[in-house]
């Protein structure tokens, strides 16, 4: 499955500022129409393919990147103040196109491996059934097994899960999806609570 980042410039006649939205959408036609809604001028600048799965990541990074050059617009971070004039436009061009050429749009091919399985709906790819990670944002749920048809994907058992700020005790534990990210992190946590066990410490998170 593909999905896609998208970019587009608008111009505010109340402020006479020039300003640049930019977002993610699985269906870009879909989320086109919808702000047609709202100005029948309204067309997609920029359109670029990313892997379903890493449609979140990708447009987190491209926020990111553009953080550092640009502005957020008022209080959306998904808006960003581009200038006054029409060379402030072509700038923010340049920058968005370099910007969108940073971003990772699907995971990395291992030569050797077959990604690609046949339905009756067309080719698909292995990696879009791979499950977002349910500890960090964005993040796509890391594999414990050769890529592929058999691939099995890294579980967590816990007892806890956050909501909000707050740490809060299941009534039945569950198990989570997990990235690499998420996985450095957790082994990071069990090897102090190893270590605070075997120094005879009790105050183990």
């Amino acid at each position: 499955m593909i999905g896609h980042l998208y970019g587009f410039f608008q111009r505010d006649f109340k402020s006479g500022k020039f300003f640049l939205t930019i977002g993610k959408t699985g269906d870009w036609k879909s989320r086109e129409s919808q702000y047609k809604t709202t100005n029948a001028n309204i067309s997609f600048d920029y359109l670029k393919e990313v892997k379903y799965n890493y449609l979140t990541e990708a447009e987190s990074d491209l926020k990111k990147y553009l953080k550092e050059h640009y502005p957020i617009w008022k209080t959306s971070e998904e808006q960003f103040e581009i200038g006054d004039g029409e060379l402030d436009v072509a700038k923010a061009e340049k920058v968005l196109q370099e910007v969108l050429n940073k971003v990772k749009t699907k995971g990395n091919d291992v030569a050797g491996i077959d990604y690609q399985y046949g339905t009756l709906f067309g080719v698909r790819d292995y990696r879009d059934l791979r499950l977002p990670c349910d500890m960090i944002p964005g993040k796509v749920s890391m594999i414990v097994t050769k890529a592929g048809v058999k691939e099995r994907q890294r579980k967590y058992f816990t007892k806890y899960e956050k909501k909000g700020r707050r740490l809060i005790k299941l009534n039945t534990p569950k198990r989570l999806n997990i990235s690499n990210e998420a996985w450095d992190i957790i082994q990071v946590v069990q090897a102090n609570e190893r270590d605070k066990e075997n120094d005879g410490e009790t105050d183990i998170i």
